[in-house]
């Protein structure tokens, strides 16, 4: 390894570091973040991406998009692959001056991370800072595991050579989130806890849904809960505290509801488990990603597929396979 690509290594490490420790610490599609926070990380990449959850009225002009996701990251602590490479780009902008910036994905693979190193230079040059995997670590760029030799197949949403401006920390001071907003991106399963049917059912009636007597009461409730997952989010700050409850709850796969229901509490176990029947009932591609490496070496994608739920490993290429981990 080249002294460049040595010092580039450590820059990404930094940041992949600062990601995982002060911004978003748990991707909102990976499946163990959503075990271990019974789904509090679902619903803090909601509040990520959902404007009507954010007070921005004292922000100025167009910033851009990158840099005020990045400052939102500071407040909701939440997001997938798109928000982790927006954070680390901001913090190497900061922290790399002189290197050469790229938030890129690559042609066929939904992903995005960021590239250190000039298009001039060779592959095992440039450095990537990706810190979405669960157990992510910075590599050099032909190590990766959306790594192609093809350099037309380099999508690339934003670039620059490093400046050391802080552009992101001046707007993090000017947004935050409304109480709406507050109240999502601490919700998790434990606040489902002791639900039951008919508990659901009273919670739905108070916010103005009535349950279909034409179905039994497990599809009535379900219903009401898809009624409410749709209701336009523009008006959250009207909604009573128990229409923005049955919102969290609505946001929840069905078969995780139906074990912590059964049961009357919330543990991660249950997560996985309604997690991996969802899957199976999709034939395998699912939202949900169980992706820890960085490297093509120990990044082969582990799924449950078939009604088998057996784990089978998928070599990373770029097919239609559930590419999509945006």
């Amino acid at each position: 390894m080249s002294a460049t690509a040595k010092a580039r290594l450590g820059k990404a490490t930094a940041a992949v570091n600062y990601v995982k420790s002060d911004a978003i610490q748990n991707s909102g599609n990976q499946q163990d973040p959503l075990a271990s926070t019974l789904f509090n990380s679902a619903m803090r990449m909601a509040v990520m991406r959902e404007n009507a959850f954010w007070d921005l009225s004292r922000v100025l002009g167009q910033p851009s998009p990158s840099d005020l996701t990045a400052a939102k990251a500071g407040w909701a602590h939440g997001g997938n692959c798109g928000e982790n490479a927006a954070v680390a780009f901001a913090y190497l902008r900061k922290f790399a001056p002189g290197q050469h910036l790229r938030k890129a994905s690559t042609a066929g693979l939904d992903h995005a991370f960021v590239l250190i190193g000039s298009n001039n230079e060779q592959d095992h040059e440039w450095a990537v800072a990706d810190p979405w995997p669960t157990k992510a670590k910075a590599c050099l760029w032909d190590e990766h595991f959306a790594y192609t030799d093809d350099r037309s197949k380099i999508n690339v949403d934003e670039e620059m050579d490093a400046d050391g401006a802080d552009t992101v920390n001046v707007l993090q001071g000017l947004i935050g989130l409304n109480a709406a907003g507050a109240k999502v991106a601490k919700w998790s399963l434990n606040d489902f806890k002791g639900q039951t049917l008919d508990s659901l059912g009273a919670k739905l009636g108070q916010a103005g849904i009535a349950l279909d007597a034409s179905v039994d009461k497990g599809e009535a409730v379900l219903k009401g809960l898809q009624q409410v997952a749709t209701s336009k989010l523009s008006d959250v700050l009207a909604w009573s505290d128990d229409q923005l409850w049955l919102w969290c709850v609505s946001q929840v796969e069905r078969p995780v509801l139906d074990k912590v229901l059964k049961a009357g509490d919330a543990k991660p176990e249950m997560v996985h488990d309604g997690i991996n029947e969802a899957r199976r009932a999709a034939g395998g591609k699912h939202w949900v990603w169980n992706h820890p490496d960085t490297t093509r070496e120990g990044a082969e994608r582990t799924h449950v597929t078939g009604a088998s739920g057996v784990t089978a490993a998928a070599p990373v290429t770029a097919d239609d396979d559930a590419m999509d981990i945006s």
